[in-house]
């Protein structure tokens, strides 16, 4: 296996929480927390002059929730990749073989990329992504989105990010992927696409 931080810079996403966001996108985020704190902070000189204490209370919910909406997605992105830089520690790559199942839920169940989706309609199909690895001699089987729980679950780390884009990107096709068989799970590489079959099954 290459260097660890290699491995890592090469990883797009993981089948449990979808893509990784866009650089450009946190930078955003960040700027973001950087306008709500500047706002906090001349509203609350700006009413602590006027001596209006309700006034305050009024005018900081503004800053706040621009605050509390970076935060948030900066949040869910550092555990997200705190998650992958644990799974790199004994992933390897092998081949897998993906397929996009129906599932009308499938639509409600993306967690960001709301946005993304907006400006991408194709990305919002009600489908999921079946997985089939075969690593040594045992077969798994994985979907993306799954209702079960993940050990790595959080507040700030549920569901699946960009959903849509991973499902097109990746499905229906052969694709060498990262396996973590400690933790078995699944990880997508950035360099790496969906070779198109009709329908095959992992060999014996």
């Amino acid at each position: 296996m290459e260097n660890k931080e290699y491995t890592y810079k090469r990883i797009a996403g993981t089948l449990d929480y979808g893509l990784r966001n866009p650089p450009v996108f946190i930078r955003y985020m960040w700027a973001f927390v950087g306008l709500g704190v500047f706002c906090l902070v001349i509203f609350t000189v700006a009413t602590i002059v006027a001596r209006e204490p309700l006034l305050l209370l009024a005018v900081t919910l503004f800053p706040l929730f621009f605050c509390s909406f970076g935060g948030y997605f900066i949040i869910r992105e550092r555990c997200h990749n705190n998650v992958i830089k644990l799974l790199c520690q004994d992933a390897v790559e092998i081949v897998a073989y993906t397929e996009k199942v129906y599932c009308e839920s499938a639509r409600m169940r993306t967690y960001n990329g709301a946005a993304f989706i907006l400006l991408n309609p194709k990305y919002n199909q009600p489908y999921i992504l079946k997985v089939k690895v075969k690593y040594r001699t045992e077969k798994h089987i994985y979907f993306s989105n799954a209702k079960e729980n993940s050990p790595f679950d959080s507040l700030f780390l549920k569901g699946c990010s960009y959903h849509g884009k991973m499902v097109e990107d990746y499905g229906d096709g052969k694709v060498k992927i990262l396996y973590s068989p400690k933790y078995d799970k699944v990880m997508f590489l950035k360099d790496e696409k969906v070779k198109k079959i009709v329908s095959e099954e992992i060999e014996e």
